[in-house]
């Protein structure tokens, strides 16, 4: 009866061991493993990404629903920048340097976004130097912040000259582009009371390589496109048609943890 009862505890114990080592392959398959077989559900990161001279900071989420997949979430702030804007330093009529000036720029449109997405990695998860390489979609809304752009006139009248801060219109227009009156840009706070809003929505693809694909630290760098498409076109230099839709090259640094 004991060598019974000492088999059945054996062969109980060999079940239950089996039913563990099972249960943690899955495990390892259809979740991101940590080291020491720690899983993790969520990870949060806060990003820079570079784009044609516009720095965009923002903050990702996201929920690991599959051991290659993560769904995401996301804001930033940024701005868009026409490709032909170009920074030239004005000069006095003996050669003194002045100020810095964007010359043509009609307005500014600095950028909200907000939305949602997918990482889809491309090989499984679960080596300790593991380098993750995938391919992120997101794509959500869009609100554009219009500031129109002010430059400072010299104005030589009645014998007196005296500075004057004007922006771009039909009326303008000729003062405006008129380089030997140019002195510089006005102070970037001016023209804020007369900042319009216009909403659009946009959409980004990506390629991504994750670093640190399965560790608790979030790090990975990603290079890819974005369009934004808002209601209205906008005027961002004055010698140039106004556009409602942009694109832009990205790089992006993601640095963040996983729980």
């Amino acid at each position: 009866m004991c060598r019974l009862q000492a088999i059945l505890a054996l062969a109980l114990w060999t079940c239950l061991g089996i039913v563990d080592v099972t249960s943690q392959t899955i495990t390892r398959r259809e979740l991101l493993r940590g080291e020491l077989g720690r899983v993790y559900f969520h990870e949060r990161s806060i990003y820079l990404t570079l784009q044609l001279r516009s720095p965009i900071i923002g903050v990702q989420e996201g929920q690991i629903v599959h051991y290659n997949r993560t769904a995401v979430r996301y804001a930033e702030l940024g701005q868009i920048f026409h490709p032909k804007e170009r920074t030239v330093t004005q000069t006095d009529h003996h050669g003194n340097r002045l100020r810095t000036l964007k010359y043509g720029k009609a307005n500014h449109l600095y950028t909200i976004r907000a939305g949602k997405g997918r990482t889809q990695y491309f090989t499984e998860v679960g080596l300790k130097n593991f380098v993750g390489v995938a391919w992120q979609y997101r794509f959500g809304a869009t609100l554009g912040l219009v500031k129109p752009h002010y430059v400072i006139l010299r104005i030589h009248q009645d014998g007196a000259d005296y500075t004057d801060q004007i922006r771009y219109s039909p009326e303008t227009a000729d003062i405006f582009l008129d380089k030997t009156k140019l002195v510089g840009d006005a102070p970037l706070w001016k023209g804020v009371d007369e900042m319009q809003l216009i909403p659009g929505i946009h959409a980004s693809t990506s390629m991504h390589m994750s670093f640190k694909s399965h560790t608790k630290v979030v790090m990975f760098v990603e290079a890819g496109l974005r369009v934004d498409a808002l209601l209205k076109p906008v005027l961002l230099m004055a010698e140039r048609p106004p556009s409602a839709l942009f694109a832009n090259l990205f790089l992006t640094l993601h640095i963040g943890k996983r729980s």
